[in-house]
């Protein structure tokens, strides 16, 4: 372990107390009751909305079929489909190059819909399909050994973050929510959010995995640092 990961880790530790979950079993988790349903988007009960939809907590498209949420109504679900929309396409050739299994299997990843090249998974193997009429799709450097990916992707970077920050509002703890009113009305409303957004951080990994994990870490009241109060991986 590096100097960078160790002070890293002490600073996590000095300054958070962590939620972790890792979901690697076959059953089926539910955050809230079934019973009273209420959705901490609107703050409305049901019968007034409806909660047919088995709704993800985190979402399918990121390998997730396990851990589902009381916590959100038919309506928002429905709005909030544009947020994963554009977090799925903003991921969807790192999906593809790290084989996750979303709701149709592994996605494959074409540069624009225009052309025919495209890059798919293949009995666990990455097949590159390219055309001569259509821009290179990859450029390969033989000296350096590399392999440069050519494509567009169409997101909004906006609500990429607010489906991170959803996410992120689905799995935290009840009694946490009242800190994060402002964010949930900017969220399910595009309302103006009156202070500066914190920054993410993106790093992909060449170790495969098979189940998701994801933890909350809440600022201890002792910390030692300025840090903020919450963040989400």
């Amino acid at each position: 372990m590096n100097d960078l990961i160790k002070d890293i880790l002490s600073k996590l530790d000095d300054n958070y107390c962590r939620i972790f979950q890792t979901l690697d079993g076959e059953k089926k988790i539910y955050l809230g009751e079934k019973e009273q349903q209420y959705c901490r988007f609107c703050n409305r009960y049901a019968p007034e909305v409806s909660f047919k939809q088995a709704t993800h907590a985190l979402p399918e498209f990121i390998g997730n079929k396990l851990l589902f949420s009381h916590y959100e109504c038919d309506d928002c679900n429905q709005k909030f489909s544009v947020l994963e929309s554009n977090m799925a396409e903003y991921m969807k050739l790192h999906h593809t190059l790290a084989r996750v299994i979303g709701k149709k299997g592994i996605p494959s990843f074409k540069p624009n819909m225009q052309q025919s090249s495209r890059i798919d998974v293949i009995h666990n193997a990455i097949n590159i399909n390219t055309y001569e009429n259509d821009d290179p799709i990859v450029k390969i450097n033989q000296e350096e050994k590399t392999v440069t990916i050519n494509g567009k992707r169409t997101y909004i970077p906006s609500l990429v973050f607010k489906c991170l920050a959803k996410i992120a509002l689905t799995v935290i703890p009840e009694n946490e929510l009242s800190y994060f009113s402002e964010t949930i009305d900017w969220i399910s409303n595009d309302n103006n959010i009156t202070h500066q957004l914190p920054p993410v951080a993106f790093s992909m990994h060449s170790k495969s995995f098979n189940h998701i994990t994801y933890a909350i870490y809440k600022r201890k009241k002792n910390h030692t640092d300025l840090v903020p109060y919450t963040m989400f991986l």
